[in-house]
């Protein structure tokens, strides 16, 4: 999933010390701004999990109170994150930069809400490493080894897929999407090559027409989205932070699949 380029998965490094307490000053907000977890506290930074963030905006948007009830801070300054298969204790000195400009690689803090970036070092440390991360993965999972909901992936295929993402976002089950890992399938569109998104929603603009359906999909670059907003062909509104309405026929078009976590 939308891997970072071949000299950056190079530059993994651990901070150097001269450098550590510059980064902490953007890690000494609090876990949570007021009224989140919220997806605009998500924006992905240059690791190429997208996987993990479209999974975690996912369940911002659907089930907020399960990741406050995952993470806890305690009066060490560790952060406790409860994962599927035990506690990980993520020690904020543990962080990776660029060996260049020594800026983190992980997501950035929006606003200094700092629960993204600390449950991002704990799937990190899970799995072995940012470089692991890198690798890519898919958003199911990541939902799945966080908190243990079921995850179930289905290919896009029917009108049927789109009945089941509109059932489970009624029933505030995590829902997300993948883009084709082929070129020529994203190529003059807005999104990006085999890249995971939240999705947002979906609803239809003629009742019991399939056909005039559309999806709403969160990119997990959010406010650092760069891309342009507009879709090719689409007469649905623009949106902004990485936000996208698709029209269901073109979303079967550019996404191999969706994923949904139900909680067991």
């Amino acid at each position: 999933m939308a891997r970072v380029s071949q000299s950056a998965q190079r530059s993994f490094a651990p901070l150097p010390e001269h450098r550590r307490s510059a980064i902490r000053q953007k890690l000494n907000g609090k876990l949570f701004l007021k009224g989140g977890p919220k997806i605009s506290d998500i924006c992905q930074g240059a690791v190429g999990d997208c996987f993990v963030l479209a999974g975690l905006a996912a369940l911002a948007h659907t089930r907020p109170r399960v990741i406050k009830k995952h993470i806890t801070a305690d009066c060490h300054g560790d952060v406790h994150v409860r994962m599927a298969r035990g506690i990980q204790i993520v020690p904020p000195r543990e962080m990776f930069v660029d060996r260049k400009t020594h800026e983190p690689l992980y997501a950035y803090p929006v606003g200094g809400a700092t629960w993204v970036v600390l449950m991002e070092n704990a799937m990190a440390m899970q799995a072995g490493g940012f470089a692991v991360l890198d690798k890519g993965g898919r958003p199911g999972d990541a939902v799945e080894t966080l908190t243990g909901f079921k995850s179930v992936r289905r290919k896009v295929s029917s009108d049927a897929d789109f009945a089941r993402m509109v059932d489970a976002l009624l029933k505030e089950i995590p829902c997300t999407a993948e883009t084709w890992p082929e070129a020529s399938r994203v190529d003059g569109t807005c999104f990006r090559l085999d890249h995971a998104y939240t999705v947002l929603g979906a609803g239809q603009s003629i009742a019991l027409d399939p056909s005039s359906g559309y999806v709403d999909v969160l990119d997990p670059f959010g406010s650092c989205d760069d891309r342009p907003q507009t879709h090719p062909g689409s007469a649905f509104g623009l949106s902004e932070h990485g936000h996208h309405r698709v029209p269901w026929n073109d979303f079967k078009k550019y996404f191999l699949a969706y994923t949904t976590n139900r909680p067991v």
